[in-house]
């Protein structure tokens, strides 16, 4: 009897060792921890993973602009454009730039900026000057994943509707409504302010930070617009956005399409591991 019992008991120490080890596979087939958390920065001196001139996608970078303005943090991803890198026209020109990202209108040869009151900026690195004019535009920076995941994402932001000086005396004008800053994916406002613009009393613009954390899959984006909303005049915003990869959602094999999941695989396996110690233990008792 006592020979029994001792075999029964190391069967089930098998089976529930077994059960463990299938449970704790399954699990970790559908996810992992970001062992070492991937990162991506835009605005800083040096960046991570940045964005690179003249080149549309670098690491995931993307600069765009929209005729959509004053939408209070909406944004319709299916309007937006791509920006060009350019030399023409004179926007760079008077930012003391050698080139940077444009909507088209703004790349005409002898486009003057200051003539028609319609000045724009996308710097390429955080710094972005919207219009509200005849060529209503927001300007956009945007990231596309590598990879699906849940993403942290860390922005500061300097933003608003500016004061300018002419001939040594500063103006302020009381027509102007700030701007609409904005974090957001394909369907949803991850977060938004409206950033007023500067007065007398009150001459520095708006200085913030937001945070989010969101799961996308593999190429969606996000997306930090700067709305002029009805006037743009001087409307400026500065970001500094760190993304940081904090979770790995691995993706489907081919054989999981045709409806057999990698952790289901490797659960049988592991049963098949468990059958085999019970045969082993029940033909050793049989020799015993």
């Amino acid at each position: 009897m006592k020979l029994n019992t001792d075999r029964k008991s190391q069967s089930a120490k098998i089976l529930r060792t077994g059960c463990i080890i299938a449970a704790l596979t399954m699990c970790f087939a559908s996810s992992t921890q970001a062992a070492d958390a991937k990162e991506w920065t835009i605005g800083y001196k040096e960046n991570t993973n940045g964005p690179k001139e003249e080149k549309q996608g670098t690491n995931g970078w993307y600069f765009q602009y929209g005729n959509e303005t004053n939408t209070d943090g909406k944004l319709d991803v299916s309007k937006l454009k791509e920006c060009k890198w350019g030399t023409d026209g004179s926007c760079w020109f008077y930012y003391g730039y050698s080139g940077m990202w444009m909507p088209d209108a703004y790349l005409k040869k002898g486009y003057d900026c200051n003539k028609q009151g319609n000045w724009w900026r996308n710097d390429g690195n955080g710094k972005l000057d919207p219009n509200a004019g005849k060529e209503a535009v927001r300007g956009v920076i945007s990231w596309k994943t590598p990879e699906s995941g849940t993403y942290k994402v860390n922005m500061d932001y300097t933003a608003g509707s500016n004061s300018y000086e002419w001939e040594g005396k500063t103006y302020y004008s009381k027509d102007r409504d700030g701007v609409y800053l904005s974090l957001n994916t394909k369907t949803d406002i991850l977060d938004k302010v409206h950033c007023e613009s500067v007065t007398k009393k009150s001459p520095k613009l708006t200085k913030g930070n937001m945070k989010t954390e969101v799961e996308l899959k593999k190429g969606e984006s996000i997306y930090v617009s700067v709305d002029p909303g009805k006037n743009g005049s001087n409307d400026e915003a500065k970001i500094k956005m760190k993304i940081q990869q904090t979770k790995v959602v691995k993706e489907k094999s081919s054989k999981a399409k045709s409806g057999v999941n990698s952790g289901v695989v490797l659960g049988i396996i592991v049963a098949i591991g468990i059958l085999l110690g019970i045969g082993i233990v029940v033909m050793r008792g049989r020799k015993e």
